[in-house]
């Protein structure tokens, strides 16, 4: 570890970062499991998302570089530093909010889990929102309802149902369709072209590894590239097609080993996750956003409840790691797992008592005005927000 007074040393020191790939269902299934073993990590999680239902689908689309969505670069430090961070109280947000219509017939409250990086586009469940106004997505094949993973900054939403997975784009939809030898896929990312990015499970070929990535090009959906990655999460699809993905450590640590970097020349790069972030817990359910990966840092604290029977609870920091410099930030004095976005701003817990603070680039914070809600997105400039105030999903537009 670093202090803050090595911090231009360690901008100077820059580092690629690799990709891991994980079974979606399975690392959700596995990681609630290690939630109910940690009291204190779920009351952090829970404080967190009491911040995350906040997000806003306003109108920053002209204001924002969309090359922040998915870099077009694909350079990445190899030697990440770690550095712990305080934070400076800046003054508290004003946010107006927008509430999103709920469609007759589909489930409000909870229901909102992305926005596109400008802030323009919300999507939950079956449910799409363009600027507030939503269109239910439909499959003309299907009769259940599909869910709605990820959109990008012109509108294209990728949805799954049941293993099958569509691309929808202004309204056509194509099927995104499992290669040949593999039993189901699960889309999970789209990147600014359209490329979607997904996890393959169950092999015909009982011998050979379970689970790998796929890439199903905007162009060319009925040619996926396969990447041989093995029990790992796939993060993101840049838009020069290479994919970013988190490798776990163990059945019973789900957290992030290594992040491997794969790019479409086929070549390959694995980054260790640093010593410092090795602990039980730590760099758990990852997610990328242009260059940022956030996650947390678990600091396993032994109490004793009866004075002879020590208990790990675990205390879960904010970690920004920023894949093109490989400064990972550490926040202490923060709470939970953040919710991040491609500028480099994040909302986190300020305690456990579930204070949300909207972190800077600059490490400033601001005080968020909202409670009884949950914030799931965050856009580029860190002025839109998206998630839910109980139970109406809705949009916040934030000054500071």
């Amino acid at each position: 570890m670093i202090s803050d007074e090595d911090d231009v040393r360690t901008l100077l020191r820059a580092s690629p970062v690799p990709p891991t790939r994980l079974d979606a269902d399975l690392l959700l299934a596995r990681g609630r499991r290690s939630k109910r073993r940690w009291r204190r990590a779920t009351i952090a999680a829970a404080a967190l998302a009491v911040v995350a239902a906040a997000v806003p689908a306003v109108t920053i689309a002209a204001r924002i570089d969309r090359d922040r969505e998915q870099p077009a670069n694909s350079r990445f430090a190899t030697k990440p530093r770690v550095v712990h961070r305080g934070t400076t109280v800046a003054g508290t947000l004003w946010c107006d909010p927008t509430p999103l219509p709920t469609p007759a017939g589909q489930p409000g409250g909870d229901t909102v889990t992305a926005a596109d990086p400008t802030g323009t586009y919300v999507i939950g469940g079956p449910t799409v929102w363009t600027r507030a106004e939503p269109t239910v997505i439909t499959v003309p094949t299907v009769r259940t309802e599909v869910t709605a993973t990820a959109v990008n900054g012109n509108g294209t939403v990728v949805a799954h149902d049941s293993g099958l997975n569509w691309r929808i784009t202004n309204g056509a939809v194509q099927e995104l369709a499992a290669p040949a030898g593999w039993n189901r896929a699960r889309v999970l990312h789209v990147n600014s072209k359209g490329d979607a990015l997904g996890l393959l499970d169950g092999a015909a070929d009982r011998t050979a590894p379970q689970s790998a990535l796929v890439v199903w090009p905007a162009d060319h959906p009925d040619r996926p590239r396969i990447i041989r990655e093995t029990d790992s999460q796939p993060l993101a699809v840049r838009d020069d097609g290479t994919t970013v993905s988190a490798r776990i450590r163990s059945e019973a640590d789900l957290g992030a080993g290594s992040i491997t970097i794969n790019r479409p020349n086929g070549t390959r790069t694995s980054i260790p996750v640093p010593r410092e972030l090795t602990g039980h817990g730590s760099m758990l359910n990852a997610t990328v956003h242009g260059d940022f990966l956030y996650s947390s840092y678990a600091n396993n604290e032994i109490t004793y409840s009866d004075g002879v029977t020590s208990l790990a609870n675990p205390y879960l920091y904010p970690v920004r790691w920023n894949l093109r410099t490989g400064l990972i930030e550490v926040f202490d004095a923060l709470d939970g797992a953040p919710v991040g976005g491609p500028g480099g701003w994040f909302v986190a817990a300020e305690d456990l008592a579930g204070k949300l603070v909207l972190v800077a680039p600059d490490r400033t914070t601001h005080r968020f005005p909202i409670d009884g809600g949950r914030v799931r997105a965050v856009a580029a400039a860190g002025t839109t927000l998206a998630g839910f105030a109980d139970p109406t999903p809705v949009t916040w537009n934030c000054t500071r």
